[in-house]
């Protein structure tokens, strides 16, 4: 990623080299760092994983890259407004969650490696809208909502949703229960990133 900008790179302002470098660490250690490692074997790790690929790396991406040098394909150019992006997030998390498509990622290596690349491309769709104004306030809210709601029904339910996946661990949390109030937990704070989106930008222009 670095390499491919290369050539604007030396225009940029150090704050904004300095979130690319980041954006980069952060995606390394989702995929393939302590995050991606234990997302593997535990539910609240998976969640942790959808989140920060889905909501955090796209939030610092917009604060970094420049809106010209990430631009939509023509097809996707609807989700350039920050509403139909959270609702493609909505639906994205509403598919993992509510279909076997978890316990498929939890129960095989190959299918979590499609379902976080699935996740970054969908994150990567959605930096345009967070680079917009028009209806961030709606859509930050909408995310937030979304999030609060699955987030309390993970810790409130007794029905287990990713139970007999779980591997054990010398852990506090050391049985699916109680992993999967933790991915509720996660989810509860997961809510605050999108909120994050509606804080004025700082202003880059001046080293673009």
């Amino acid at each position: 990623v670095l390499v491919a900008l290369r050539g604007p790179w030396r225009s940029w302002a150090p704050a904004r080299r300095l979130g690319a470098v980041a954006a980069v660490l952060l995606l390394g250690w989702a995929l393939v760092g302590g995050l991606g490692a234990y997302a593997t074997a535990t539910f609240s790790a998976t969640v942790g994983q959808l989140l920060v690929l889905l909501l955090v790396l796209p939030l610092l991406l917009a604060q970094t890259i420049p809106p010209d040098l990430l631009r939509l394909p023509a097809a996707a150019a609807p989700l350039a407004r920050p509403v139909n992006a959270a609702l493609l997030v909505v639906a994205f998390l509403t598919l993992v969650m509510q279909t076997p498509l978890l316990g498929l990622s939890l129960r095989s290596t190959a299918g979590h490696l499609l379902l976080t690349l699935a996740a970054v491309v969908v994150g990567l769709l959605t930096v345009p809208a967070l680079q917009s104004r028009d209806g961030a306030s709606a859509a930050g809210l909408l995310l937030a909502a979304v999030l609060l709601v699955q987030g309390w029904h993970l810790r409130s339910t007794g029905l287990p949703v990713a139970d007999g996946f779980f591997e054990e661990l010398d852990w506090w949390w050391g049985d699916a229960p109680g992993d999967q109030r933790l991915a509720g937990a996660v989810l509860l704070a997961g809510a605050v990133v999108p909120l994050l989106a509606l804080v004025p930008r700082r202003d880059f222009t001046r080293s673009a």
